[in-house]
């Protein structure tokens, strides 16, 4: 038990400062960054250790969110979006047989699709939260493409 507190801990720590490091250079408002490193460290986590850090991710995700001034409300909504995308994207990676090493080229085909879908759901989540926050329609398709862009 104390092993998984304290990778879940590492994991909440490493999502938290370089989410705060990416949205310093937002893109689009104040939430969109062509730089979300949390992301590749949530993926890399939950495939390591298992999906059941996704609570660190989570909770990472929010604090990161009020930190930067969104509300209770919207930070939730954004973290639900950014812990399923890096879950779906882990599970499409096991449920698909990857092998980290490398060892086929299907693997590097299998990485890029179980990526482009989860990040799918990340994006899509985040910007449905922005939306019904208040993001103008007209905004939707662009902000959706920085988000998936920089999962």
């Amino acid at each position: 038990m104390l092993k998984y507190f304290a990778k879940s801990l590492r994991l909440t720590v490493a999502y938290f400062l370089t989410g705060c490091l990416g949205l310093l250079m937002p893109a689009v408002g104040t939430v969109v960054t062509l730089l979300w490193l949390p992301t590749g460290i949530a993926v890399a986590v939950l495939y390591r250790f298992g999906l059941k850090h996704w609570p660190a991710v989570a909770f990472a995700s929010i604090i990161v969110n009020l930190i930067f001034g969104q509300s209770l409300t919207l930070a939730a909504g954004i973290s639900i979006g950014n812990t399923l995308g890096p879950m779906l994207t882990v599970w499409l990676l096991h449920r698909l047989r990857f092998n980290s090493r490398f060892e086929r080229n299907r693997d590097i085909a299998i990485l890029a699709a179980a990526g482009h879908a989860g990040m799918a759901i990340s994006a899509s989540g985040g910007v449905a939260t922005l939306f019904l926050s208040g993001l103008p329609r007209h905004e939707v398709f662009e902000t959706w493409m920085f988000w998936w862009a920089g999962d």
